[in-house]
């Protein structure tokens, strides 16, 4: 009798482990394939920013002049930005001067936006609190 408990104890350990291990497994795939996409992502932003300018190049050479908006090259040009992935800052100077363009995925810059705001409101609540006490402080002084 005492035999059988043992097995059967043993049994439930290495099953145990079993999923332990497979869990494991799951978590650190998980991770590699989090990894890789992010990479892929930020390469296909790169990507973007490399035919944007290229077919800004292309607008200059053919008309004489860069194009006015990142619409007009989008509609001109053939270039497709996927909007929900990508946020595309397209700044024109003057028609005779490359405009600045940069690419960002758009997840990261609606968290910096985030951030940003957290730490604005943020301040204005210090500020709210510091000319509250410096009220109370002339009332009672």
């Amino acid at each position: 009798m005492q035999l059988y408990d043992i097995k059967q104890k043993k049994g439930y350990a290495r099953l145990a482990v079993s999923a332990a291990l497979f869990l494991l497994l799951i978590v650190l795939a998980m991770q590699v394939f989090g990894g890789m996409e992010a990479r892929v992502d930020a390469e296909q932003a790169v990507r973007l920013a490399e035919t944007l300018r290229h077919a800004t190049v292309t607008c200059f050479s053919v008309e004489g002049r860069y194009p006015p908006t990142l619409a007009y090259l989008t509609e001109n040009y053939g270039v497709q930005v996927n909007q929900s992935k990508f946020t595309v800052d397209f700044q024109v100077i003057a028609p005779n001067i490359m405009p600045d363009i940069e690419v960002a995925l758009a997840n990261a810059a609606s968290a910096t936006a985030t951030q940003e705001q957290e730490a604005t409101d943020k301040a204005l609540e210090q500020k709210e609190i510091h000319e509250k006490e410096t009220v109370e402080e002339g009332e009672a002084g």
